[in-house]
């Protein structure tokens, strides 16, 4: 349902992925696409809440470090927080400083100066 754009299906399925087997090893995944459905909804806080959920139920997902820095770019770029999209960039490189998303947290944290 997500590849098909159909976002609404696609976070019922997650869910009922996440709920009815939560020790597989999707949930993480499940968890994730959660979030990106809801940022493609365009439903930005709601999205930040599912990146949360991935970060703190999934510390060790492979997925962590970028919900960390869509966090912070829901945070700028949707929303027009800055200051809390800084400190949600800064996360990215304090957390994961071998991460590919540091450099661009980087970047975000500059923006957010510079607005």
């Amino acid at each position: 349902y997500y590849n098909l754009e159909d976002y609404e299906t696609a976070i019922t399925t997650f869910q009922q992925l996440i709920d009815n087997y939560s020790d597989s090893e999707y949930t993480d995944d499940a968890q994730y696409y959660i979030a990106w459905s809801y940022y493609n909804l365009n439903s930005y806080a709601q999205a930040i809440t599912e990146f949360e959920k991935v970060i703190n139920n999934y510390p060790n997902s492979e997925f962590s470090d970028n919900a960390q820095y869509y966090i912070g770019y829901c945070y700028e770029k949707k929303l027009g927080y800055y200051i809390q999209a800084l400190l949600e960039y800064q996360k990215v490189i304090d957390n994961y400083p071998n991460s590919e998303f540091s450099d661009d947290a980087q970047l975000g944290i500059g923006n957010c100066y510079n607005t």
